[in-house]
C-alpha cells in the first residue's frame, strides 16, 4: 500500500469493511449457495467507480448527475472474504470540465484485490 501511495499525488482513501457483507451482498451470497463466500468483483469495481465519481463531483459547484462511460484495464488479483477490510484508493488521472478519468485500486492487507481505470462524465440536467 505504501508503494501505491508514494506514487500518487492526489488520492482518497476510504475503508470499506466487508466483514458482514451488508444486506444485499449477504442475500446474494445466500441465494447462490456459495461455499466460499467472496465479495463480488462487480461490487468492488462499483465501489471504486462511486468513489471516482464522488471525487469528480466534489470539485464542481451545484448538484451534478455523473454517469460512467467506461471501465478499462480491470484486473482482479486476489479475493475479498468475510472479515477482510477493503481499502479503496482513487487517483484522478484526468479532470476536465465535464469528463474524468480515474485510477482505482482495492487493497486487502498487503495485497492488491483489484484495479481499474474508470471514465465518466456529467450529464446535462
Amino acid at each position: 500500500m505504501l508503494r501505491f501511495l508514494a506514487r500518487r499525488s492526489l488520492f482518497v482513501v476510504v475503508a470499506l469493511v466487508a466483514a458482514s457483507f451488508g444486506g444485499f451482498v449477504y442475500a446474494y451470497l445466500a441465494r447462490t449457495g456459495a461455499g466460499n463466500p467472496l465479495f463480488p468483483g462487480v461490487l468492488q469495481i462499483e465501489s471504486g467507480a462511486q468513489l471516482a465519481c464522488f471525487m469528480f463531483v466534489f470539485r464542481k459547484s451545484g448538484p451534478k448527475s455523473p454517469v460512467f462511460l467506461r471501465i478499462e484495464n480491470a484486473a482482479f488479483r486476489s479475493g475479498v472474504v468475510p472479515g477482510d477490510e477493503l481499502i479503496l484508493l482513487c487517483r484522478e488521472f484526468k479532470n476536465q470540465k465535464r469528463r474524468f478519468i480515474s485510477d482505482v485500486q482495492g487493497l486487502v492487507r498487503d495485497r492488491v484485490a483489484f484495479e481499474a481505470r474508470i471514465s465518466g462524465m456529467i450529464m446535462d440536467a
